[in-house]
């Protein structure tokens, strides 16, 4: 705090005042600040006994009597040419509303990263929109920049947000500027703490980040049709902005839970959807991250998995309609996890397929559910979860997989007319029934009809058998003497029952 205090006493510039506000300091600030008022007139001391997390910079502004402010947060500085700089740049090009780039200091740490413009930029209110993406990072707070005093006071009523309220006020103080510029020069100097209370998680955080868009949005809607440019842009800053909830997220203390909940409520916004189809490399980064986070609690996941589908399912909207919390490890298991996450349902399918002989405990996965879930879009496959049916006839389920019905139709009627069929039978002809169907093969539709008869008559399944029967005489076959035979071993059957009884 004394760097920062001796950096403004410290300007070249100097006809100013020097308005101080004491937030309900506990920590001995309140003496330091005495000490530096005490020794400096241009300095007043403003106390609030409560501390309030988001205090308002034109309460501030209201008790001061300069034409502009500049605000200045109490663990940074100014260069000492900050003021005489700004008011010079700002005087000279009649502004509104000038900034100034940033020096960005890694507490512990001796790296810093600047953020700057080449050459010195200065916009009328007419090109806000054009060069928005140009001059956005340098309006999202209130420091770093001199604005007029008139601006400032003019604000109304504060929205409800826990963070982003520096980038609300800046951007409502351009709506009412008619000109503003950016100096070509990095004269604020930023420390960036990791226990700042940017990064504490707070349930009302990504309401937050949604706010900011559609305030974005809300900005740019006067200049008309938002562009492309604009549009993806803005899709990129929403992007990076829940890329750091995710990590408050996954840094908290939240149970697994908890977390996946949080993932799930950002993944499923139609906000999220839309940016997540951008092209913007910041878009596919805040996907990758947020797909990794949601997998990487979903392997602890032990309770309902309803969010965590949510998730994948959003995210991963081919394959993810398969997920559930007990499959997961399969899907991230070292043969599936690229396809998978590349969102791949064909290549996931074909080596799911070839991974069944290996898999010892099926059940464990609810691997039939699980690939007749992939199978949602064929409607002849979606019927399938009969695992002996996928483990002896995987090529038949790959040829219809890949369209090539008359071809898996042609191999199922040699399989049957050589009695080949023994596992998964009755899945196996009620698939050739449907296949003949869609292909108007008739024949094969009659002799897969008469067959699956016979199988239910095999396996005593009588109230199957009388309704397969009852279809194919209503088909007109009653007279075929396949059908002839199966209506006599019915009535047999019927008699036998009824002497029993």
């Amino acid at each position: 705090m004394r760097q920062c205090i001796e950096s403004v006493l410290g300007q070249t510039y100097t006809n100013f005042e020097y308005i101080i506000l004491d937030n309900g300091s506990t920590n001995g600030s309140a003496e330091i600040l005495q000490e530096y008022a005490q020794r400096d007139r241009r300095i007043k001391l403003i106390r609030i006994e409560t501390n309030i997390i988001a205090w308002r910079f034109q309460e501030v502004a209201f008790q001061a009597s300069g034409a502009y402010l500049s605000c200045l947060d109490s663990d940074d500085w100014w260069d000492p040419v900050y003021l005489e700089s700004l008011l010079r740049f700002t005087e000279e090009n009649r502004l509104d509303i000038a900034g100034t780039g940033c020096v960005f200091h890694i507490e512990n740490s001796e790296t810093e990263n600047k953020r700057a413009i080449s050459q010195d930029l200065i916009l009328d209110n007419a090109q806000f929109s054009l060069a928005y993406p140009y001059y956005h990072a340098f309006f999202r707070t209130f420091w770093g920049r001199l604005t007029r005093m008139e601006i400032i006071k003019s604000f109304p009523q504060w929205p409800d947000i826990i963070y982003g309220l520096d980038t609300i006020g800046a951007f409502y103080n351009l709506r009412l500027s008619k000109r503003m510029g950016i100096q070509g020069s990095a004269l604020y100097h930023y420390r960036i703490h990791g226990d700042s209370s940017s990064y504490q998680y707070d349930p009302k955080r990504f309401a937050a980040d949604v706010y900011l868009y559609n305030d974005a949005i809300d900005f740019l809607k006067p200049y008309g049709v938002i562009s492309r440019q604009n549009q993806e842009f803005l899709y990129a800053v929403y992007s990076n902005a829940i890329r750091d909830t995710m990590g408050v997220i996954h840094n908290s203390g939240l149970t697994t839970e908890e977390k996946i909940h949080e993932y799930a409520q950002i993944a499923i916004h139609p906000i999220t959807r839309m940016a997540y189809r951008c092209r913007e490399e910041y878009c596919r980064q805040s996907r990758q991250i947020l797909l990794s986070l949601v997998c990487a609690e979903g392997l602890s996941l032990r309770g309902d998995d309803e969010d965590l589908r949510r998730a994948i399912q959003t995210l991963l909207p081919r394959c993810g309609i398969a997920v559930t919390a007990a499959n997961l490890p399969l899907f991230l298991g070292e043969e599936l996890q690229a396809e998978f996450l590349a969102d791949d349902r064909d290549a996931v399918v074909k080596t799911l397929l070839k991974l069944l002989p290996d898999i010892k405990n099926p059940q464990l996965y609810d691997l039939g559910t699980t690939i007749q879930r992939l199978g949602v879009d064929h409607w002849l496959l979606f019927q399938v979860d009969d695992m002996d049916f996928l483990r002896t006839y995987p090529d038949l389920y790959l040829l219809l997989w890949d369209n090539k019905n008359m071809e898996a139709l042609d191999r199922m009627t040699g399989f049957l007319l050589e009695d080949k069929v023994k596992q998964g039978a009755e899945t196996f002809l009620k698939l050739y029934i449907d296949l003949a169907a869609r292909e108007n093969q008739e024949s094969a539709f009659v002799f897969g009809k008469i067959r699956l008869a016979c199988l239910y008559c095999y396996q005593r399944c009588w109230d199957k058998a009388e309704a397969a029967v009852l279809e194919l005489e209503d088909l007109g076959l009653k007279d075929i003497e396949e059908v002839k035979k199966l209506r006599t071993e019915l009535e047999e059957q019927n008699r036998m029952e009824s002497a029993i009884e």
